[in-house]
């Protein structure tokens, strides 16, 4: 049975507001039906030495008062020695006020109270907003309400992952959130009648479960079309505009990282064996200058393996205004990079906005919706570093002087399967695919992948995957006013001789298509 340490507030680290025992009865009343739970006041000696006691989960049910106290750099280290071997923490309420001249506690919690910021409105009902993350630890949970007490201008980490918010002065402030996937902070928890909430109480069970077992707690193997991806860190997953290769037994991807809006910040290279759970490789190419300067476009990041070995990411780069529609080249040695900026072209002098890739053999190809022409397919140069001639240009049926964008191509019993979206700016529409015994063509009518009026179940192609005997299709569920964390829609795609099916699908595995 998995170990829990409670460590409730006393001496120092207790204050006249929160009556520590008998929240921290409950907490033991609540993880005691499932772990092996041990409770201490001995706030310094417990802390200073967590290490050494082997728990799963150390649950931190303290404050310390108005003023820091001369154990507190012990305590600290305690606890960083504690997380930094792996340990996981889940931190509730008061404890944010903790370590005040310490900065490490905030970094280690994700956030803190900032005296004369920070407050709270008086006890009452609250209503607690689950965001919709599809977390494990807020897994099954709807919005609830719950009497307790509100903190509010908490100061939040960046790089935490708030899973639940509530309202004050007409504005959403954090309540419950992540960090660096091994830290849970719960701010509800005043007294012991906040946790008569059922919700809470599975809220509190959910964190503890993520926390000491992931495998029991998540559904890490499985897919849930239209979520958004958390990678190993808690951190949303930047995978948007997607692109993917196959690399030994998993699969790496490409993403840009909306954290500036439609700005580029980066390409953030990810891993997955399974497309649900997400590692974390690197940064694979950052802002800089020019072309990749953090004012420009820089897009639809698809990268290929050289027939040497080395690796070549090619992209769409614009200005805000998108009037260069350039395709970008960097290489690198690694598939997490970091990529070196080589050259930017327009493919034979033509424009180039959203792009795609295709590898048959040795031969590398560029698709490229041009709004000018239509949806070209290039041939690349031996070295892919540039296009070297037009293999086809395809139109639309309803507006034949346009091309789809967002194009991506596989091959399937000699067939040629190319896909693409309407130009509806962040809009979704019913995406289509056309078929071709050669790249050359000729090319079928372009049909609807999924369902007529579904808009491809509000998504827009990224990319078809190959992947054992079928395919997966990965679409940008596009949120214009929250880029970083719009959803990704990952389903099954089957192709029966010349016909397209994408069904949809709640929940599924990959295993489906691995055998």
């Amino acid at each position: 049975m998995s170990t829990v340490l409670i460590v409730s507030g006393s001496g120092d680290y207790s204050d006249p507001w929160h009556p520590f025992a008998e929240t921290s009865a409950r907490l033991v009343d609540i993880l005691g039906s499932r772990y092996d739970v041990t409770l201490t006041t001995d706030v310094v000696t417990a802390l200073a030495d967590l290490s050494a006691g082997g728990w799963d989960l150390v649950v931190l049910n303290f404050g310390s008062g108005a003023q820091a106290h001369p154990s507190d750099e012990a305590c600290v280290d305690g606890i960083h020695r504690y997380v930094a071997g792996g340990g996981a923490l889940l931190a509730c309420h008061v404890v944010a006020t903790a370590f005040p001249d310490d900065p490490r506690w905030e970094e280690i919690l994700g956030g803190r109270w900032v005296r004369g910021t920070t407050m709270h409105p008086p006890q009452s009902a609250a209503e607690i907003r689950i965001l919709p993350l599809e977390h494990p630890v807020t897994r099954g949970l709807d919005d609830f309400v719950l009497y307790d007490e509100r903190y509010s201008y908490l100061r939040v980490q960046p790089d935490a992952v708030v899973l639940a918010t509530h309202e004050h002065d007409g504005l959403e402030h954090a309540v419950v959130w992540v960090n660096t996937g091994q830290v849970v902070y719960d701010g509800l928890g005043h007294n012991g009648e906040s946790y008569d909430s059922e919700d809470h109480r599975r809220l509190v069970l959910n964190a503890a479960a993520w926390l000491i077992d992931r495998e029991d707690a998540d559904t890490r193997a499985e897919i849930v079309p239209g979520q958004v991806f958390l990678d190993d860190r808690g951190r949303v997953a930047q995978l948007h505009g997607i692109g993917v290769q196959p690399i030994g037994d998993r699969w790496y991807a490409w993403g840009e990282d909306k954290a500036a809006g439609d700005r580029f910040t980066a390409v953030v290279c990810y891993s997955s064996d399974d497309f649900a759970t997400w590692r974390y490789e690197g940064d694979a190419l950052a802002a800089g200058s020019g072309e990749l300067a953090p004012d420009r476009i820089v897009e639809r990041p698809k990268v290929l393996r050289h027939p040497d070995g080395h690796w070549v990411m090619l992209l769409h780069l614009d200005t805000p205004g998108y009037e260069t529609a350039r395709v970008g080249y960097a290489v690198a040695d690694d598939p997490a990079g970091p990529f070196e900026f080589r050259r930017s072209e327009r493919p034979l002098g033509n424009e180039s906005r959203d792009i795609g890739v295709y590898q048959e053999g040795e031969a590398a190809y560029l698709l490229s919706e041009d709004r000018n022409n239509g949806l070209q397919i290039y041939r690349l140069a031996d070295d892919y570093l540039s296009a070297e001639s037009l293999v086809a240009t395809l139109h639309q049926q309803d507006r034949p002087e346009l091309g789809y964008e967002s194009p991506t191509l596989v091959k399937h019993d000699a067939r040629y399967f190319l896909f693409g979206s309407d130009l509806t700016y962040w809009d979704m529409n019913d995406n289509k695919y056309s078929v071709a015994p050669e790249l050359s063509g000729p090319w079928s009518p372009w049909r609807d992948i999924a369902p007529a009026g579904a808009k491809t179940y509000e998504s827009q192609v990224s990319v078809v995957v190959p992947v054992g005997e079928g395919f997966v299709y990965i679409g940008d569920r596009w949120t214009e006013a929250d880029l970083e964390s719009s959803p990704l829609v990952v389903l099954p795609l089957r192709i029966t001789d010349d016909r397209v099916e994408l069904p949809w699908r709640e929940r599924w595995r990959i295993d489906e298509l691995l055998g």
